[in-house]
């Protein structure tokens, strides 16, 4: 089996980071699906009910979560982790 893309959610339900290589933790890939969107009620929130989510880029800048509008016809976001061999 060969890998030829790879990529991590940190919020769930918005864009998700290509990643060059990635950085595991004990639950998985460092920062996927860390977060998520909530009503002010606590409900969470999904592409399927508000599919304009999928227009919110998402980015970890020296470990911080980073959320901007996307830009059309704007490339995707690189994750920045800092991966390093093992």
């Amino acid at each position: 089996m060969k890998v030829t893309e790879l990529y991590t959610y940190p919020v769930k339900s918005l864009t998700g980071i290509p990643l060059d290589c990635a950085e595991l933790s004990r639950t998985g890939i460092r920062f996927d699906r860390n977060w998520m969107l909530v009503q002010p009620d606590g409900t969470f929130m999904t592409q399927r009910i508000y599919p304009q989510m999928a227009l919110i880029n998402t980015a970890i800048e020296n470990d911080n979560l980073v959320l901007s509008p996307r830009k059309r016809g704007s490339a995707e976001t690189s994750a920045g982790t800092g991966c390093r061999a093992v």
